[in-house]
């Protein structure tokens, strides 16, 4: 009996990011970079399936790696990404300052502490 395999390819998943309005809301500085990139490959008259397809797979992975979507509160994984973020002192923009950060540890700290959550879980 034979098996299909449903994989999406890599310019199917850029294009889901590429096309997805709130993501670029998320991030707009990375998909100013994405497109720093991607205008490398071709031209404003073509959509950007043409030039993602153009580019090297080095720059393909680079230019989906920017308009990844950023995890959202609910969803799994969200807790430990903001946790390890903060714990780096990842900014993001204007947004997040290095007090907000701390804040963060500290509050994932007194988490751990009281027995509240995990540590391993992160």
């Amino acid at each position: 009996m034979k098996r299909q395999i449903n994989a999406k390819s890599l310019v199917d998943q850029f294009l889901e990011w590429h096309d997805d309005e709130t993501n670029y809301h998320q991030h707009p500085d990375d998909f100013d970079k994405m497109y720093e990139i991607l205008n490398k490959y071709g031209n404003s008259d073509d959509t950007v399936d043409i030039p993602f397809n153009r580019a090297t797979p080095e720059d393909q992975r680079r230019m989906c790696e920017l308009i990844r979507p950023k995890r959202r509160p609910g969803d799994d994984g969200y807790a430990r990404d903001l946790y390890m973020r903060a714990r780096n002192d990842e900014r993001d923009g204007d947004f997040y300052s290095k007090e907000y950060n701390e804040g963060v540890v500290d509050a994932f700290q007194a988490l751990f502490k009281e027995g509240f959550i995990e540590r391993s879980d992160f």
